[in-house]
Order: C-alpha cells, then sequence, then structure tokens
C-alpha cells in the first residue's frame, strides 16, 4: 500500500497533524476504522486540486488510504465521510488485493509487449550497421529477431489490451458494490451522492505519470479513456448517482467559494437495528461510527496525543501490556527501568492511571489509533520497542490469553511494514482440513470463559457442533493449550478461505456464549481473534449478540 501512495505522489499525514483539513480527514478514517475494527491505516494527500481517493495493500494490515487535496478541501464532512466508507469497502470486501493483481498482471503483459519492441529496435539498429559494412551483399538485416520482436509486439499488445479490458470491466462492478456498501456504512445516501455530484462538476483526474496503472484503484475516473465507457475503470457518473438517488435530477452543482463545515452534523435516517456480531464482520454500520465519534470524544487527550506520536506511542503500548497484579507489574516495570529511556519511563507512569480508570474496551482501540505512529519509526526502534515488549511479557508469570492475542496482533500488523516479505495472496483451505488447530482455538476460548472443565468442555461441544465436521473434535485440556501451539495454529487458521474464517468465527461465538454471558475480556478476545484471521470485527455494543 506504502509503496503505491509513494507512486502516485502521495505525502504522508502526520497522525498528531493540527492543520483543520488534515486533522478532519485523520478524524473521518479514525472514526471509520474503529467502527469496521481495522487497524487505522496511514493516510497519503496528493496534491491535485480535483476530488478522488483510493485505498491499496495487500490486507488491512498494509492499508494505506489517499486522498486528494480537492476532496479535503470541498467535501463536506458528510461528503468526505462517505469516500472514505466507499474506500473502507474496498479493505474489508478484499478489493485491494484484487485491485494489486490485476494491476501486476496487466503490467506483466505490457512488458512482453515493451520487449518485443526492443528486440525490433536492436534488430534494425543491427541490420542498418551490417548494411553498410556490407553494401551490395544484401540488406544484412536479422529477420529470425524481427519475426521474434513482432511476435511480442503483438502478442503483448493484444494481451495487454484484453487484460486492460478485464480490469476495467471488474473494477466497475466492484465500484457499484462500494457505493452500495458506503451508503450501508453510513445510512446517509446524500453523502456519498453529493460528492460524486461534485466529481460532475470538477476534473477528477490524477496528475501522477503513474495514474494509468493504478487508475482502478481509484474513487473516480482517474484518467481520460478515449474509447469511453469500452475501457473505463468506473461507471458513468449518472449512472453511479442515480442508483444511490433514484430522483436526481441530473445537474451538477458549481463548485466556487465551497468551504467544508467546521462540526459534524448527524446524517438522516432511522436508526439501524443491531445485528449480530459475526454477521457484521467486514461491514459497518451508523451505530458503530457513533459509539467510534463517542469513544473518540471520551479518550483523555494525553492519551489521544500519545496514540498519535511516533515516541509517546511506545510509551502508551507498553502501559497497554502492564499487568494489573502487583508482582507481574513489578517484574514488567524492572525489565523496563533496565531498557527505556527515562522519558518513556515517565510517560508510561503518566498513561497507566488514565487507562486504569477507563474500561478495558479501550485496549484494542488505542492498538488501532497507535498504527500510524508507530509505523513512523525506524527499523532499529521497532526492534528495541519489540524486544522490550517480549521481555515484559516474558516477565508475566500468567500471561493472559488476551494480551498475547493483542502482542500476536501487534506484531503481525508491524512486521508486516518493518519486515517486508512475500505474502500468500488467497486462502483455499477448509477448516475441515484443520480440526487440530480449530479444536486447540475452540478450547482455548472455552478455558478463558470457564474455570470449571466441565462447563469449558460443554461450551466447546457447542462450537464443534456449530462447525457440523465429519467427524468430531477432540475437546483439549487447559495444560496442553499452551501458547506457543495457540501461534501456530492460528497461523494455519489465517490460511483459511474468507468463508471458512466467517465459518470458524461463528464455531468461535457460539463457543464463548454459551452460558448466554459474555464478559468484557472474552468479547475483546473474540475480536482480536477475527482481527488475526483478517475478518476485522466491529466493536460488541452493549446488549449485542455474538450469533
Amino acid at each position: 500500500g506504502v509503496a503505491v501512495a509513494e507512486m502516485l505522489g502521495g505525502r504522508l499525514l502526520a497522525p498528531e497533524s493540527d492543520d483543520p483539513g488534515e486533522r478532519r480527514v485523520l478524524n473521518v478514517v479514525e472514526e471509520m476504522s474503529l467502527a469496521s475494527g481495522v487497524a487505522v491505516p496511514p493516510v497519503y494527500v496528493m496534491d491535485d486540486k480535483g476530488i478522488n481517493a483510493f485505498a491499496a495493500g495487500y490486507a488491512p494490515d498494509d492499508a494505506v488510504i489517499g486522498v486528494t487535496r480537492g476532496c479535503m478541501e470541498l467535501l463536506t464532512r458528510d461528503e468526505l465521510q462517505g469516500v472514505i466508507a466507499h474506500e473502507f469497502s474496498h479493505i474489508l470486501n478484499g478489493d485491494m488485493r484484487l485491485n494489486i493483481r490485476l494491476m501486476g498482471l496487466v503490467h506483466g503483459l505490457l512488458v512482453i509487449g515493451l520487449t518485443g519492441r526492443i528486440i525490433l529496435r536492436h534488430a534494425f539498429r543491427s541490420g542498418r550497421s551490417r548494411g553498410m559494412e556490407r553494401r551490395g551483399r544484401g540488406s544484412g538485416m536479422p529477420l529470425p529477431l524481427i519475426l521474434l520482436g513482432a511476435g511480442l509486439m503483438v502478442a503483448g499488445s493484444m494481451g495487454s489490451f484484453w487484460g486492460r479490458l478485464i480490469k476495467a470491466a471488474v473494477s466497475r462492478q466492484r465500484e457499484f458494490l462500494s457505493d452500495a456498501a458506503a451508503v450501508q456504512f453510513t445510512r446517509n445516501p446524500q453523502g456519498i451522492s453529493g460528492a460524486l455530484k461534485k466529481i460532475g462538476g470538477l476534473d477528477s483526474r490524477i496528475g501522477s505519470t503513474n495514474a494509468a496503472e493504478a487508475a482502478h484503484m481509484f474513487f473516480s475516473q482517474a484518467v481520460s479513456s478515449l474509447s469511453g465507457g469500452f475501457l473505463a475503470t468506473h461507471p458513468p457518473l449518472k449512472q453511479r448517482i442515480i442508483r444511490i438517488e433514484p430522483d436526481w435530477d441530473g445537474t451538477f452543482p458549481r463548485l466556487e467559494g465551497l468551504k467544508p463545515p467546521p462540526v459534524w452534523s448527524a446524517p438522516p435516517g432511522e436508526k439501524p437495528i443491531l445485528k449480530t456480531a459475526v454477521s457484521q464482520t467486514g461491514r459497518v454500520d451508523q451505530e458503530h461510527l457513533t459509539y467510534a465519534r463517542e469513544l473518540l470524544d471520551d479518550l483523555p487527550e494525553p492519551l489521544l496525543h500519545g496514540a498519535r506520536d511516533p515516541y509517546a506511542a511506545r510509551a502508551l503500548l507498553y502501559a497497554l501490556f502492564i499487568n494489573s497484579r502487583p508482582a507481574s507489574r513489578d517484574a514488567q516495570f524492572g525489565i523496563l527501568c533496565s531498557r527505556a529511556d527515562k522519558e518513556l519511563l515517565q510517560l508510561v507512569e503518566r498513561y497507566l492511571p488514565l487507562l486504569n480508570s477507563r474500561s478495558a474496551n479501550i485496549r484494542l482501540p488505542l492498538m488501532d489509533l497507535a498504527m500510524p505512529a508507530m509505523k513512523e519509526l525506524s527499523p532499529a526502534q521497532f526492534f528495541a520497542f519489540e524486544s522490550d515488549l517480549q521481555a515484559m511479557i516474558k516477565a508475566d508469570a500468567h500471561p493472559a490469553l488476551l494480551e498475547w492475542t493483542m502482542y500476536r496482533i501487534l506484531e503481525k500488523r508491524l512486521g508486516a511494514h518493518f519486515r517486508p516479505k512475500t505474502r500468500e495472496l488467497t486462502g483455499y483451505e477448509a477448516v475441515s482440513q484443520m480440526k487440530e488447530e480449530a479444536a486447540l482455538l475452540l478450547s482455548a476460548l472455552a478455558h478463558a470463559g470457564h474455570k470449571v472443565q466441565d462447563e469449558a468442555r460443554q461450551a466447546f461441544d457447542q462450537g464443534a457442533d456449530f462447525l457440523e465436521l465429519w467427524g468430531r473434535l477432540s475437546f483439549i485440556p487447559r495444560e496442553k493449550c499452551s501458547l506457543s501451539d495457540l501461534d501456530q495454529a492460528l497461523s494455519r487458521l489465517s490460511r483459511l478461505a474468507a468463508l471458512e474464517k466467517r465459518l470458524l468465527l461463528g464455531a468461535c461465538a457460539a463457543c464463548i456464549a454459551f452460558d448466554r454471558q459474555v464478559s468484557l475480556d472474552q468479547g475483546e478476545l473474540f475480536r482480536a481473534v477475527s482481527d488475526y484471521l483478517d475478518c476485522p470485527m466491529p466493536p460488541l455494543l452493549p446488549g449485542q449478540p455474538l450469533n
């Protein structure tokens, strides 16, 4: 994601920016992230005056959001929220990965044609030089090279044409899906339709020389298409607007003098009915957006500043992992005293009372908010932080399952940034192929909610029954549910196909909700597991059922 944003000339917005326009975009992205359960992505701004935006990356962990300067300055907050919701739909529905694969495949086909052109150029240059030496004895043109080059050019041109055609067709359908998802997320059709209308009155093209390669990633048409709808990466604006607002009169507004309003106004419409937690995976609604906004408003300013500042974010994360038990807390503080500098320790001591005075459900949101700031660390700073955190967890004699899962999420999100490696693009495996791993996960969740073994076994059985696999899963006793084994199990389960992950999460929900009493730790653990499986889940609201 970062590579695409930089290729398009994007400038990273500092998480702690106090510029009004930048702060407004960052706030909307933070709200949408907390509402959807996705780590807050870095935000890049391009200096184009038109209205456009994009989301790029392979997975939610390395996603970025990009917006143009016109998007920041010309849209109201509701319209900006509609655009950002559209981009989050691309993140949640796996469109980013598809877009990057299409981008690579089409460029690969183009390289075939470019190779043919280079061979032809070399053949003609070689032929001319030989012709001068052998004047009167034939042209000296290397016929095999000419045929090879011409063949590659034809094959590359045809492949590139059909590749662009497929890319455009796929992109147009995904844009319709994301428009619909944005309306569903915000419950405010006027937001995204207003943004589309303003695009109709303004040029939305991107000035970057690399815009054509990434044109299918943008919110609206980013480059001119001589063939109109034939190779257009986006549906016609009027068609998109009419699908959202059927009674639209067909006129586009004039954009002179428009300024974004300083405050948010609640969108119209009825309050949506609460859906179950598992069905909300990869989705957002207005109730969760309201929850995220209230959570941000309620957080003390020192914690918000700490999550947005690269230096203070480390101290905040240290504080999140400090255990409340006196013996473990003292051991962890001892580790920090021997490793961290004095200013970091002072920040940790400042954050601890603020964290202890708040509900534990702010742990995951604060981790999400701190991700952009943590990604600004140098590799040496991150590796030192990672080493400190590992030592703190080892110093805890009885690490809780939630803390361990939080660490794995943190390592997964930041490890992908600081340790670039080849990603597995897709998952095809089924739960039936990973019975042992599924049994270990369900057993660990059952033990987390029940101290009595018989009750834990009953909770496990309810989750196992949900999977309806051929051959029952075997319940694993508490003493055999080691964190190292669970780590390997989750790593394998993350390779499940998307629908299989949803099935597994349904089984986890059935297991946790066995006694119809979901504690805060269980709920947050459930969200943490879903996050680890790349199925981000919105926060659990009071009274919301798991399944």
